[in-house]
């Protein structure tokens, strides 16, 4: 009974906050994103969903998650956005859709990562378990791949239908 209450006050606050209209359906598909130049007030305790935050990580980034959002913010919830890579400050809930770290490894391929931030696992595993391509973190080069050598294995890894 307990977590019965606490499962309606959590779906009624997030029915009752004020849906963002600034920030939801909406995609930002652009390499250092950053909302840290905004009032904290434009997101506080509203609900943004269904948007794309994204960011790639990318070769000589310090960080895996970027942290975009303005300090303070608090009390936003997020449905079933996109927000890999993205650093959620605490006090915000994300409910549904993508928070996942995931960084280009030496095979040139985007890989999950644990708490560690180490590889678990590529984000093409099912297509690279069909054409019967290693999905296992040991199997990374040690070394990055050159684009002759990633050249080779893409084509290898496309004629293996």
């Amino acid at each position: 009974m307990k977590y019965l209450l606490i499962l309606f006050c959590l779906l009624s606050f997030t029915c009752f906050a004020k849906t963002n209209e600034k920030y939801s359906n909406k995609a930002f598909p652009y390499h250092n994103l950053s909302f840290k130049d905004r009032p904290a007030s434009e997101f506080n305790n509203t609900t943004i969903q269904g948007t794309c935050f994204y960011q790639e990580w990318t070769e000589g980034d310090k960080d895996v998650e970027k942290d975009i959002f303005p300090d303070g913010m608090t009390g936003v919830t997020f449905i079933n956005c996109n927000l890999d890579n993205i650093y959620i400050p605490h006090g915000n809930t994300v409910n549904g859709g993508s928070n996942r770290k995931l960084k280009v490894q030496n095979d040139w391929d985007d890989w999950l990562l644990d708490a560690e931030l180490k590889p678990t696992e590529p984000t093409n595993k099912e297509t690279r378990l069909r054409k019967n391509i290693s999905i296992s973190p040991v199997d990374i080069p040690i070394d990055k791949m050159t684009k002759e050598e990633h050249d080779d294995f893409e084509n290898t890894f496309n004629i293996s239908l």
